[in-house]
């Protein structure tokens, strides 16, 4: 948990609690709410040779406002000169009040011990107001040195003396680092009360910068509350008013990357923080500041799987946790930097006694971490031989599985139980355990309105899936195999969608993105300047991102589509299921045929990872022209091998009928087309079983009207959509100027068919930006989602239209992924680049057998035939998956 204890000594900064009418009389609160402004006036005022008392308050508010700019040694040396000229002015409660400042500023410079001293020595020298106020500072120091009950105590009894003689402004100061030592000890709703107390009093007193402040904390009340919605929503309020004051904040970094690694998104939240936190771990400052800047970058590359990069920065945070008497961050940061050597793979001894001491010093401070080492204790006790001692660790970290601080809290004390079953030998409870933990990590997923957050959730509980995958794979009992496959995929896809607000601010920056992506693209291609396009087209994705991540999703409902195993084989009838899964970086194949569930072991993951890749080199190639030789022997032996690799033994159970193929998130890509056995055959890919099924039962193409939409610049592309509006009468057609994204997005709204020829692009650095290109610029999923009904089919004529990233534990995100979450039973797509003109010949007869009454797969696999005499047609036609049903 990211605790925003700078915040909390910066709402605290001074003001005067007795002072004589002067120009600087106001300049105190000034500092906290316009600091440029009072940074301004305070240097007039010193360039008038003002009296002491001036000269103090001048002094001050320059110290004040330095030191929230992050520049403490400046900040110091401004405060010991306002000390000295409150000290001129023989007022005690002047040169208290300049004292308390100087201590707080100590503090956020890392010398705490330092900062509390001259902090106590300025509450010995007043009494009443003026003491609250001070207490109010000093508890804010002691929150920083992780001494939370003394903070409580101080916080407390400030807030009520504050009260009681109506200083609003200083009580709100007392509650909002108050609600910081509630949340550091997971009193969550306390916090929040508090918070919402505060906030309420800044605005009474027009506090803006520490209404701010209230905002910005509500928000990691929020994430420790588990709604990350909401806390994306705070910090990007709080982020406007930062803004609007001029009064960035680095800690709003910090603390969305924290939000960002609750989300799963810990490659995005290493990215924003490792250069800053390389540039200023280098420096020789140390702030408080910069090492938890130094500490988050720690706790994302350990997320993101970057041992080296997470330990290096770990080490160096802990170091200066030390120097600043944090032990409570000190332990925290110890834990990354152990994390970090696991990850690496190190087992050693002496890394599982650092372990087992670390949970001693986070049991000692209640970090949030806590849970989470006594299980890496565990792990590395098992890996010795150490039973007894490793169920130890995984039974204290099982009782986290009853708390209610949060969803994902219990999720991971579950874990821990199934690792305790686990080392006791107890199967049946290792998978009781995942599931239950899989149920809690399913609510905390509702929460979540945005497919992307949703997506990348998963990612915390992938290790609970794989680890009841691994047990079921050890009794080759296929039914409870796929039952276990299907239980942590395409959950994404499986939750009922949330559809954004009609939302008129996200439609105008979506325009604006269009417009500036569109201005980038052409200014590169004709070699004028645009960088300054390019950085305004990557501040309004941002912006977009932000706003779709904080829909809010609907914790009352649940799955669509939990697997019904007799069900499904009712419904496959003829047609056989492959489903592939991963388990310790081998490919099982689950295949149900005429009833009987049976699994195969086909080989590892690395090799096919690797033969896709060829493949897909290979299509491009013929795509562009480039291929020489014998290219139907080309696409022979590329297609051999990626079946033996894919497929293995498990091909024998298909013979000459339909398939469905559930591949893995990292396999989605595949032509499935190029593999001998399913050259003739109508292959349907499928996210997961539940998904199939559940498309299956609307299989029926119901009533409505055909759209066909032609992109610009893509050769063939007008031919092929005005070649198929002449087969489909009634059929609405946009195409030149008219295929804009506002009618494209109207004329697919509820289709029984929608067309698009146009050029795609997949994003694979924001799969939710990947777009077609219309006549006003590109169509990206964010736009897709703002669809009222999605297109009951689909077909998109356009390269990597069928590619998505593979994300969280195995979910996709991609145009196609898009549609099918928001209901769409079928899409055809592509994975690769195909030939524009190619595709003609292929839409054209697609259409003919649609028409027919063939669905998707049916359609494109006579197709393949019937284009198998033509190298350029058929590599086209294998480039394409039906994706659905």
């Amino acid at each position: 948990m990211a605790c925003d204890w700078i915040s909390s000594i910066r709402q605290v900064a001074s003001q005067a609690s007795a002072v004589v009418v002067s120009p600087a009389g106001d300049l105190l609160a000034l500092a906290l709410s316009r600091p440029d402004a009072a940074e301004q006036r305070a240097r007039l005022i010193l360039s008038q040779h003002p009296g002491a008392v001036e000269r103090s308050i001048a002094h001050q508010v320059i110290g004040i406002v330095l030191r929230d700019r992050g520049e403490t040694g400046p900040a110091i040396r401004q405060l010991r000169s306002a000390l000295r000229a409150a000290r001129a002015t023989g007022l005690r409660a002047r040169e208290a009040d300049t004292l308390a400042s100087l201590g707080a500023t100590l503090a956020v410079a890392g010398r705490t011990e330092e900062g509390e001293l001259e902090l106590s020595r300025a509450a010995g020298m007043t009494s009443g107001a003026d003491l609250g106020r001070i207490l109010v500072r000093r508890g804010g120091i002691l929150g920083i040195a992780g001494r939370h009950e003394e903070a409580l105590r101080d916080l407390t009894r400030a807030a009520r003396s504050l009260r009681r003689v109506g200083d609003a402004l200083w009580e709100a100061r007392a509650l909002q680092s108050r609600a910081l030592s509630h949340l550091a000890r997971g009193a969550v709703q306390r916090a929040d009360h508090d918070l919402e107390r505060a906030e309420s009093l800044f605005l009474e007193c027009r506090q803006e910068l520490e209404s701010a402040f209230a905002r910005h904390n509500r928000g990691l009340v929020a994430r420790q509350w588990g709604d990350l919605p909401a806390a994306l929503g705070h910090l990007a309020a709080a982020e406007a008013q930062y803004t609007a004051l001029g009064a960035p904040m680095v800690e709003l970094a910090i603390d969305r990357s924290s939000v960002l690694l609750a989300a799963g998104l810990s490659q995005e939240a290493f990215e924003a923080l490792a250069d800053p936190a390389e540039s200023r771990s280098r420096s020789a400052s140390n702030s408080l500041l910069d090492t938890e800047l130094v500490f988050a970058a720690a706790s994302a590359g350990l997320a993101a799987g970057k041992p080296l990069e997470a330990r290096k920065f770990a080490d160096r945070a802990k170091r200066s946790f030390r120097l600043q008497q944090r032990a409570s961050w000190a332990a925290r940061a110890e834990y990354v930097s152990i994390s970090a050597r696991h990850l690496a793979g190190e087992t050693s001894s002496s890394l599982f006694e650092a372990a087992r001491r670390n949970v001693v010093d986070l049991s000692d401070h209640r970090a949030d971490e806590l849970v989470e080492a006594e299980i890496l204790a565990g792990k590395l006790a098992a890996s010795r031989g150490m039973s007894l001692v490793a169920r130890e660790h995984f039974d204290r970290a099982s009782r986290a599985r009853r708390s209610r601080r949060s969803t994902l809290t219990r999720s991971i004390g579950w874990l821990g139980h199934a690792l305790r079953s686990r080392e006791m030998g107890r199967p049946s409870g290792v998978l009781i355990a995942c599931s239950k933990g899989l149920d809690a990590m399913e609510e905390y997923i509702l929460t979540l309105g945005g497919s992307e957050l949703r997506a990348h959730a998963t990612a915390r509980g992938a290790e609970l899936a794989q680890l009841a995958l691994t047990e079921a794979s050890r009794r080759r009992d296929g039914a409870l195999m796929l039952r276990w496959s299907e239980r942590w995929r395409a959950i994404a896809l499986a939750m009922p969608p949330v559809a954004p607000p009609d939302d008129v601010a996200l439609a105008h920056d979506l325009a604006a993105l269009r417009e500036v992506t569109w201005r980038a693209e052409r200014a590169a291609d004709e070699g004028a300047p645009h960088m300054h396009l390019v950085r305004e087209q990557a501040r309004l994705e941002a912006v977009v991102r932000d706003r779709a991540r904080q829909v809010q999703g609907d914790p009352g409902a649940r799955r669509n589509d939990q697997l019904d195993i007799a069900g499904l084989v009712e419904d496959l009838g003829d047609t056989v299921l492959i489903e592939l899964t991963e388990v310790d970086g081998s490919i099982k194949a689950i295949s149900v045929d005429n009833g009987t569930i049976s699994v195969v072991d086909v080989g590892s993951m690395q090799a096919a990872t690797r033969e896709l890749g060829n493949a897909i080199f290979l299509l491009r190639r013929l795509a562009r022209g480039q291929a020489r030789g014998d290219l139907f022997e080309m696409l022979d032996a590329t297609g051999r091998r990626l079946q033996e690799v894919l497929l293995g033994p498990a091909v024998a159970t298909a013979e000459s009928r339909p398939v469905v193929i559930v591949p893995t998130g990292r396999l989605h890509s595949t032509p499935w087309g190029m593999l001998p056995c399913f050259r003739r055959r109508a292959v349907s890919v499928v996210p997961s079983a539940a998904t199939w099924r559940r498309a299956n039962r609307t299989r029926l193409q119901p009533l409505g009207h055909v759209a066909l939409i032609a992109g610009p610049d893509l050769p063939g592309g007008a031919e092929e959509i005005e070649a198929t509006a002449r087969r489909l009468s009634g059929a609405t057609l946009l195409r030149g100027a008219e295929a804009t994204v506002a009618n494209t997005l109207g004329a697919i709204d509820g289709a029984r068919i929608a067309h698009v020829a146009a050029h795609g692009t997949f994003r694979a650095d924001s799969p939710m930006f990947s777009s077609l290109l219309l006549a006003d610029g590109r169509l990206t999923i964010h736009d897709l989602h703002r669809l009222r009904r999605a297109p009951h089919r689909l077909l998109l004529s356009s390269c990597d239209s069928g590619v998505a990233a593979a994300v969280g534990a195995d979910e996709l995100l991609g145009l196609a992924s898009a549609v099918m979450s928001m209901g769409t039973t079928g899409v055809l797509a592509s994975v690769s680049i195909v030939n524009d003109h190619a595709t003609v010949r292929l839409s054209l007869h697609i259409h003919d057998r649609l028409g027919r009454g063939d669905d998707l797969a049916e359609a494109l696999a006579d197709a393949r035939q019937e284009l198998s005499d033509d190298p350029g047609a058929l590599a086209a036609a294998l480039a394409f998956v039906s994706l659905g049903v």
